[in-house]
């Protein structure tokens, strides 16, 4: 049997990602479960592209590099990155078994980056892929499961 990982996540900011061009921190911290809604201000359907699954996948984006449920290893900047900006950061904060850890995920049009902390101590290995599995390994979950288990996005799993 496994060693069981308590995931609290607190919060989570955007920057440049998807629809967000400017800065937008959302608190999670002691929220249960979120309902998200969302409003335009142009003549569309009432909701839609005001950013909903955007910041529920922001989240996931940070943690794994997968957009959504939708398994990719390579995205183009474009799927990230707001027209508006040059650069799309996301960073989640949270506690893995009561203690504090940080990821923060960049894309820029020639670089990507990760960064994880754990207890204030910087994690971040040589590569992304290391890293990438310290925190898989560190949040006792891998990305494969979490993206079917915690966030599920609006297509269909294979």
């Amino acid at each position: 049997r496994g060693v069981q990982h308590d995931l609290k996540l607190t919060r989570i900011s955007l920057h440049g990602f998807g629809p967000f061009s400017e800065s937008i921190t959302y608190p999670l911290y002691d929220r249960g479960l979120v309902l998200l809604r969302g409003s335009n201000d142009n003549c569309s359907a009432e909701s839609n592209g005001s950013g909903k699954s955007s910041l529920a996948m922001a989240t996931l984006w940070a943690l794994t590099g997968s957009l959504d449920a939708r398994r990719a290893t390579d995205f183009k900047v474009a799927d990230v990155v707001n027209d508006n900006s040059k650069t799309a950061k996301v960073t989640v904060e949270g506690f893995i078994n009561g203690v504090p850890f940080v990821v923060s995920r960049t894309k820029t049009a020639s670089k990507s980056d990760l960064v994880f902390q754990v207890d204030g101590v910087d994690q971040t290995t040589q590569s992304l892929k290391e890293t990438q599995a310290l925190i898989e390994e560190k949040l006792g979950v891998d990305a494969n499961v979490l993206t079917r288990a915690v966030f599920y996005g609006q297509h269909d799993l294979n």
